[in-house]
């Protein structure tokens, strides 16, 4: 109802969806992120992880057929949609193939971007007194891993774009080098996607210009003002 109302306010260029549960997102929900033009395509979903057993013990409602079923509906609803989420390894009792479950998800490219950590036993709380705490080392080689992993995802995706034309919100003057202008597509939130940088055509910040991506490298895009 909320976005249905913020929809009709002229002003708002982009609205984004950040941290959106799996269970609470609906059909109507994924059909006005399809039909609504100021509604990005791109959502945040927090999954955490993969695998039922892990999700139960988190303290998770979600299920790994629930998760795959809502990232193919997404899919297909809206094709263009990029999708963000966050995971966590080493939670305690995470096997080898529990971990590998979650990184053959990552694998298959149905998250574009994403924020990894790995578990850390607050003292007090019911997670640290778990039993199966996994090593910190193991911890570590299990982020880089499926860190490096999704990288090779979002560059494939980005790619993508190669040849596209997208608007551009200007933020001012790259923070790599003043000769250049930096902005946002619709697809990459601040500060935790990558960014645009415009290597030909000027502007004023905070402008929405069109623009055509030239080159990618890794999370950023290149692009031209057209």
């Amino acid at each position: 109802d909320l976005l249905e109302k913020l929809c009709h306010i002229s002003e708002l260029d982009r609205i984004r969806l950040l941290y959106a549960y799996p269970g609470r997102i609906t059909a109507r929900l994924i059909a006005m992120i399809r039909d609504r033009e100021q509604i990005c395509n791109y959502i945040d979903i927090p999954v955490q992880h993969i695998d039922n057993e892990i999700l139960k013990s988190m303290g998770r409602r979600d299920h790994e057929e629930e998760i795959r079923r809502l990232f193919g509906n997404l899919r297909d609803q809206v094709p263009e949609i990029y999708i963000r989420s966050t995971v966590m390894v080493g939670f305690p009792g995470e096997s080898e193939a529990a971990f590998r479950k979650l990184l053959d998800f990552i694998a298959t490219g149905q998250i574009d971007y994403l924020g990894a950590f790995t578990f850390w036993p607050e003292p007090g709380s019911r997670a640290a007194e778990l039993p199966g705490q996994v090593a910190e080392e193991l911890k570590r080689e299990r982020l880089e891993t499926l860190l490096e992993t999704q990288r090779q995802v979002t560059e494939k995706r980005l790619r993508r774009e190669v040849g596209r034309r997208h608007k551009v919100l200007i933020e001012g003057l790259s923070q790599e080098s003043d000769l250049l202008l930096q902005g946002r597509t619709s697809f990459q939130a601040p500060e935790i996607d990558g960014t645009t940088y415009i290597t030909e055509g000027e502007t004023e910040t905070g402008k929405l210009v069109e623009v055509e991506i030239h080159d990618c490298h890794e999370f950023d895009l290149f692009a031209r003002i057209v």
